[in-house]
């Protein structure tokens, strides 16, 4: 039985890429700085993490009415304005890589949006950067983008893909949040 069947039609169109193929090759930390730009022409996970995605997407979708609210109710116990949760569902990234999701909380911000400058103020502090640091030092530091609308299964909460080298990773403190069932 397919996982498709219980999903709108329309939700595995835009996650699923319906008539994109699948990676054949993992994302590299240089291809990955220019995926948004792809990400139209080509599914971004594996199949077999997409079967999974679109199961997580279904049980969501029937437990909470949509990922979104799911996702609020979660955020409620959260004061930081600005979390970061590991990707479940990651795209086909190189092992050395880890997929991150940032997330902008809309109940530990005025107005549930911020401006670019306090994200990236966030991003540097997290990654011990200086507030001067090049390009080339953010680059490859971390890469993060916000995935286009079409690309969006979360479409009511600001987020952006984050992806930083594991190897960063263990060096700093990520104090990841969780987002857990409840239900």
């Amino acid at each position: 039985m397919s996982i498709v069947k219980y999903l709108d039609p329309n939700i595995y169109h835009l996650v699923c890429g319906a008539g994109k193929g699948y990676p054949k090759k993992k994302f590299g930390w240089n291809k990955l700085k220019h995926v948004d730009e792809i990400s139209n022409q080509i599914r971004l996970r594996t199949k077999s993490v997409e079967a999974k995605y679109l199961a997580y997407l279904r049980y969501t979708k029937s437990n909470y009415g949509s990922v979104d609210n799911f996702i609020l109710e979660n955020m409620k116990s959260f004061k930081a304005n600005l979390l970061i949760t590991k990707n479940n569902y990651p795209y086909n990234v190189a092992d050395s890589i880890l997929h991150l999701v940032l997330w902008v909380n809309p109940y530990g911000t005025k107005h549930g949006k911020l401006c670019e400058g306090e994200v990236f103020n966030f991003l540097i502090k997290k990654f011990g950067l200086k507030r001067s640091a090049s390009d080339d030092e953010v680059n490859n530091t971390y890469i993060l983008f916000e995935n286009s609308s079409a690309n969006k299964s979360v479409r009511s909460i600001e987020h952006y893909q984050l992806f930083v080298k594991k190897d960063l990773a263990k060096k700093v403190d990520l104090k990841l949040a969780r987002f857990e069932f409840k239900k």
